[in-house]
């Protein structure tokens, strides 16, 4: 029996784990975090080569814009200035699509929006520039070779500098801590709603019937969403020739209006096309899965070689007179946009019917 006047021995209790971990493991755990963000950050980040070689794709675009308006290719006619636009539009179009397919080989997630205010900045000016440099040889005219080349050369190294100012505002935001997840815009792991795991064709053929056929139904784009893409592609091009001819004359009656307006309007309309992907969560890399499906995809893609061929036009009309050709393009941009979407549903429909029928 104890005593009432004898102290109560207790044993005491063990150090819980967080007490003992010691300063060394919290320091590696930390260094592993920090390392853990920085992978996800080089995925989310465009590699030197890919900013390398757009940096150099507009510098060579400057040198042929001097060519065509002010230097050897100065005497060529409206028509072959027109087709030399194409032609150096439709090759620019290559080169990035080759880029991009490389970057998408390796893992990058490049379709994705600046997430801080400073890598909005960076990422804004960047193409400015590369463009902007590109009209120097128009208001400067009758410079001289290395004088265009001198530009070019400033031009691409400020536009590589914007780059990788905005990709280092975006690493710092993700080593930080910062989340992906409302300025991604690919779709390679868009999420279900029960076990979050991948939406995959597999998965879906797994489903139950009446389950696959309610989950394929997200897969068909509402009546707006090929519309607005084709839309944003043709103000596009309109805000860069709006650009370029004003640096040409100087100044007309639109000002700039119009590149801002266009500014305003692509804005919402990727906003738009972007809630609507990620809420539906439709996986983009999906592919055709029957050769109808397939033919349906070609003829989509197959209707982007329009605002292509417009925007070489466009280019090489408003670099001879300065003016853009709007109704021309408002002609074409109707006749890609009805197509694109026409194509884009009937698409996206037979896609849904594939996925109900297991195929």
């Amino acid at each position: 029996m104890i005593a009432m006047n004898t102290p109560l021995q207790t044993k005491p209790l063990p150090a819980s784990p967080d007490a003992r971990l010691s300063a060394a493991d919290a320091l590696s755990s930390l260094s592993s975090l920090t390392d853990s963000r920085e992978a996800v950050a080089n995925r989310f980040t465009t590699p030197m080569w890919y900013k390398v070689s757009v940096s150099v794709g507009f510098a060579i675009a400057t040198m042929l814009v001097w060519a065509l308006w002010g230097g050897i290719f100065s005497s060529l006619s409206d028509l072959q200035i027109i087709l030399c636009g194409v032609a150096i539009t439709a090759v620019g179009v290559v080169f990035e699509v080759v880029l991009v397919w490389k970057m998408e080989r390796r893992g990058i997630h490049w379709l994705t929006m600046p997430a801080t205010p400073s890598g909005w900045l960076y990422g804004v000016m960047a193409p400015f520039v590369g463009i902007g440099t590109m009209t120097v040889p128009i208001w400067c005219n009758g410079m001289a070779w290395w004088m265009a080349l001198i530009a070019a050369v400033i031009g691409g190294i400020a536009t590589l500098l914007l780059m990788n100012m905005c990709d280092a505002a975006m690493r710092d935001y993700i080593v930080a801590g910062g989340s992906m997840d409302k300025v991604r815009l690919d779709g390679d792991d868009r999420r279900d709603d029960k076990g979050n795991e991948l939406w995959t064709r597999a998965r879906l053929l797994a489903l139950p019937d009446e389950e696959r056929r309610e989950t394929a139904r997200r897969l068909i784009a509402p009546v707006w969403l090929h519309p607005a893409i084709g839309l944003e592609a043709m103000l596009c091009i309109v805000s860069a020739l709006e650009v370029v001819s004003l640096f040409k004359i100087g100044s007309h009656a639109g000002g700039f209006i119009i590149p801002v307006g266009s500014f305003v309007l692509i804005y919402a309309l990727d906003t738009a096309v972007t809630r609507w992907t990620r809420n539906a969560k439709v996986d983009t890399r999906m592919m055709p899965a029957s050769p109808v499906s397939w033919v349906l995809f070609f003829a989509m893609a197959v209707t982007c070689l329009i605002p292509v061929y417009f925007a070489g036009y466009g280019f090489g009309f408003t670099l001879r007179s300065g003016n853009v050709p709007l109704a021309d393009l408002a002609v074409g941009g109707l006749v890609y946009v009805v197509l694109f979407s026409i194509f884009g549903q009937l698409y996206d429909r037979r896609r849904y019917s594939d996925i109900v029928k297991g195929v």
